[in-house]
């Protein structure tokens, strides 16, 4: 248990990164999560909200990635938690975002 800990915590640094690649990467990390079932809930407690906020990325690459994230798996998370982003996503500066949120 331990162990887990340290490896959410290892990911959840990802976030805070300073490169846009490495914040990407903890995008990819959640979207690999959530497709297997036995994840789902860990990452519903540990991951959703972080990668929530990447919903307002500084970098519209990372946003993007975001966005694709919530849309494929949005019927698996409370309403809640992702209506605000999707929603700031469809609002987007981005062309790009704005259209795939539509």
């Amino acid at each position: 248990n331990n162990r887990k800990a340290q490896v959410c915590n290892r990911i959840l640094e990802l976030k805070k990164a300073r490169s846009y690649s490495v914040r990407q990467q903890f995008v990819r990390i959640c979207h690999a999560m959530i497709g297997f079932e036995e994840n789902v809930q860990l990452f519903k407690q540990q991951f959703l909200e972080p990668l929530v906020d990447l919903s307002s990325d500084k970098v519209s690459n990372v946003r993007l990635l975001v966005a694709n994230v919530l849309l494929e798996h949005k019927f698996k998370f409370p309403k809640d938690k992702i209506e605000t982003a999707l929603k700031s996503l469809r609002e987007d500066n981005s062309r790009d975002i704005a259209l795939l949120i539509q």
